[in-house]
C-alpha cells in the first residue's frame, strides 16, 4: 500500500462523507417544499425561491457523487485491484444499478412536483441503496489492501 493511496483513501472517506451532508440538505429543502405547499397563503415567489433552492441542493449532490467515484477508480488503478468474478462486487454493482436507476427515475420521471409520494418513496430507497453501496464498496476496499 502506497502513500498515495492512503492519501486517496482518506480523501475518498471526507469526499463520500460531504456527499452525505449535501443528501441532508437535498432532504431538508425537499421537507421545506412539502411544507410550504400546505399553507395555503404561501407565494408564488416563495414557492418559487424554495423550489430552486431544493434543485441546487439536488445538482451539488449528484456533482459530489463524482469526486469520490474518481478517487476510488484512482486507487483501484494504483493498486492493481480487479473484482469482477467475487459475489460482494456483484452485489455492489447491483446497488450501483439500482441507484442510478432510482436517480434517473426521481429525477426525469417522478419529480416532487408532479408525484410527491412516488418520489419520496424512491429519496428513502435512494438513501438505502446509498448506504448499501458505501458498506459493499468500503469492504471492497479493504479487500484490495489485504491482498
Amino acid at each position: 500500500m502506497t502513500s498515495t493511496s492512503i492519501f486517496l483513501l482518506v480523501v475518498t472517506f471526507l469526499a463520500l462523507m460531504w456527499c452525505y451532508v449535501l443528501l441532508k440538505d437535498v432532504y431538508y429543502t425537499g421537507m421545506n417544499l412539502g411544507y410550504i405547499r400546505f399553507i395555503d397563503n404561501y407565494s408564488q415567489k416563495k414557492l418559487d425561491e424554495v423550489i430552486l433552492t431544493h434543485k441546487q441542493a439536488v445538482r451539488k449532490f449528484l456533482l459530489s457523487l463524482l469526486m469520490p467515484v474518481a478517487f476510488i477508480e484512482a486507487i483501484v488503478l494504483l493498486e492493481g485491484g480487479r473484482w469482477g468474478d467475487t459475489e460482494l462486487f456483484q452485489v455492489h454493482i447491483t446497488l450501483v444499478g439500482l441507484f442510478l436507476l432510482n436517480l434517473f427515475l426521481e429525477f426525469f420521471i417522478f419529480t416532487g412536483l408532479k408525484n410527491k409520494r412516488v418520489h419520496r418513496f424512491l429519496f428513502k430507497s435512494l438513501i438505502a441503496f446509498a448506504s448499501g453501496m458505501t458498506g459493499t464498496g468500503f469492504w471492497l476496499i479493504v479487500q484490495l489492501f489485504n491482498k
